[in-house]
């Protein structure tokens, strides 16, 4: 059996749960608006961190697509948004959306475009640092409950067994019962680029709750004070602190996206105007593309382009 990265941890390692009175607090706990911190995390721990999941860089290299993580306030300063603790993606950047096809297609006429971040998983290269951060306050020699989103469709991978289901107002999940190294595990098999994360996650104490929900890209964290603030010093995560209270799909301080007019997003050769007629050379190759790509739909990645590092 293949073994996971982060621990060698295997399939093997999850257990059923057969009894889920011990997971009613959580539903319990939870806000039943779908709009609040609360409705991911639930209420009454004393401090919520809302973690971002990073936007990817595109390069080739040995002939691979590799992804490096972008910062949500890079991008920010680059596109003159603010980055704030309630900033969202498509305000931050604020481009139209494309075909996943598109980002390999830009990097082969020489851009390095940026892909939007993973949403509704916990990224492999975030994961490990979460985990650092959790181990420390967190009883580890008892397993965690791990809740997977049912909606997914897909067949979970060997070794993992048949459990119960935990219904909440507006999610419901397999539950699990595993190490906390399981926080990277990838639940199902699909092919050697799909990559699923469990979305919730909480240890017997009750200490902490961790929820990565299926429709957002950042992995909101309640727990401790002493926790939350290892958290927000933690430099190898972008975390911000907020409440229960706060609305977890609002930015008010960046404008509203108007994806009616569209446009590319390109560095020119000064650096400083992201919004620029495209070059003839680009013209039929990229913007056609993009006009294919818009008019057939899907679900679209937001990609930007900049200009590649000598």
């Amino acid at each position: 059996m293949m073994c996971e990265v982060h621990g060698q941890l295997q399939s093997r390692a999850i257990g059923a749960v057969e009894d889920t009175s011990e997971a009613v607090w959580l539903v319990e706990g939870l806000d039943p608006s779908l709009e609040t911190v609360g409705a991911l995390v639930p209420c009454g721990f004393e401090a919520y961190a809302r973690i971002l999941h990073p936007a990817w860089r595109i390069r080739r290299e040995d002939g691979r697509l590799v992804r490096s993580p972008v910062r949500w306030s890079e991008v920010a300063e680059l596109r003159g948004t603010t980055a704030h603790r309630l900033m969202q993606w498509p305000q931050v950047w604020a481009l139209p959306l494309f075909d996943d096809s598109a980002i390999e297609y830009c990097v082969d006429a020489g851009l390095a475009p940026i892909a939007c971040p993973d949403e509704g998983r916990l990224p492999r290269q975030v994961a490990p640092m979460i985990q650092q951060v959790l181990s420390a306050h967190t009883d580890t020699a008892a397993p965690c409950w791990f809740g997977v989103w049912i909606g997914f469709g897909n067949e979970y991978r060997e070794g993992i067994p048949g459990t119960r289901r935990l219904a909440a107002e507006h999610r419901e999940w397999d539950l699990f019962r595993a190490p906390l190294d399981a926080l990277a595990l990838n639940f199902f098999d699909v092919d050697e680029f799909f990559y699923q994360s469990a979305n919730i996650v909480w240890p017997d104490d009750r200490s902490w709750c961790l929820a990565t929900d299926i429709d957002l890209n950042s992995t909101y964290l309640g727990g401790t004070k002493a926790l939350i603030e290892a958290v927000l010093r933690n430099e190898a995560l972008e975390a911000y602190e907020v409440s229960a209270d706060d609305p977890f799909y609002a930015d008010n301080v960046n404008p509203q996206v108007d994806l009616a007019n569209f446009t590319l997003g390109l560095i020119g050769d000064d650096n400083e105007d992201w919004h620029i007629p495209l070059h003839e050379r680009m013209l039929s190759a990229i913007f056609g593309l993009a006009m294919r790509l818009v008019g057939r739909g899907g679900t679209g990645t937001l990609i930007g382009f900049s200009k590649r590092k000598k």
